[in-house]
């Protein structure tokens, strides 16, 4: 919806042009009379990707996620060397649940050149829903490689997800606090170095580690999760 808002105050500068009042139409939550301004415009410019994409978002505003997801894919088609079709409708598929339909596209967008982080964040995640355990872990290093991805936190968050599905807490605690590095008021990332620290059996650290994730605001009941997690592994100690 970032894009939207930008579209409105565009419109205070300068001549709306016809995208932009068919996106205003959508900001307003006038899908139905956008869609068919977006559509003409389609039908303007059959080979422009942006086009095909525009109208994507205006079906999924709509719940019409067969034809939104049919529209991203014809943005790849008349774009053979673009990324952004394939990478709409992997992200896309990925947002649904449906992994197995996001990994082509993805790898497709990556393929031709995208080299936005939360492109192989959305890979790494599908892989692992995937049971690709390597192959998330190569999208989420890869994702840090980009151009962007020193100031990224998604694939960092992806590659302290994927130590704590595979036991290991020293990793888990490494990516943790590069997450905290990154993002220090995200109180998830210290409700995970908890969970590592725990595991390790670093219980005064995990306290203090929950009550930073406290200070920053973290959920009621997870907190509660995570004094429960510690509690238990420090009895069984």
């Amino acid at each position: 919806m970032k894009r939207l808002a930008v579209v409105a105050l565009l419109l205070a500068c300068h001549t709306v042009t016809p995208r932009e009042h068919a996106l205003l139409l959508l900001s307003r939550g006038q899908t139905t009379e956008g869609v068919v301004e977006l559509e003409k415009l389609r039908d303007a410019s059959p080979n422009d990707p942006r086009a095909w994409i525009d109208l994507g978002h205006g079906y999924e505003l709509q719940h019409r996620y067969d034809d939104a997801l049919a529209a991203y894919d014809e943005a790849a088609r008349v774009a053979p060397k673009d990324p952004r079709g394939p990478r709409e409708g992997g992200l896309r598929c990925a947002k649904w649940g449906e992994h197995e339909a996001a990994r082509p596209r993805l790898e497709e967008a990556i393929r031709r050149g995208d080299n936005e982080p939360n492109t192989f964040h959305a890979l790494g995640l599908v892989r692992l829903s995937l049971g690709d355990r390597k192959g998330a872990r190569e999208a989420y290093e890869a994702g840090l490689k980009t151009p962007r991805g020193d100031a990224d936190a998604t694939c960092v968050l992806g590659l302290a997800t994927l130590a704590v599905v595979e036991g290991d807490a020293n990793a888990a605690l490494r990516w943790y606090d590069e997450l905290i590095k990154r993002r220090p008021n995200v109180p998830g990332g210290y409700l995970g170095r908890a969970w590592a620290l725990a595991t390790l059996g670093r219980f005064a650290d995990a306290d203090d580690a929950v009550h930073d994730a406290v200070s920053r605001g973290a959920e009621t009941a997870d907190v509660a999760k995570m004094k429960k997690f510690i509690d238990e592994r420090r009895a069984a100690k």
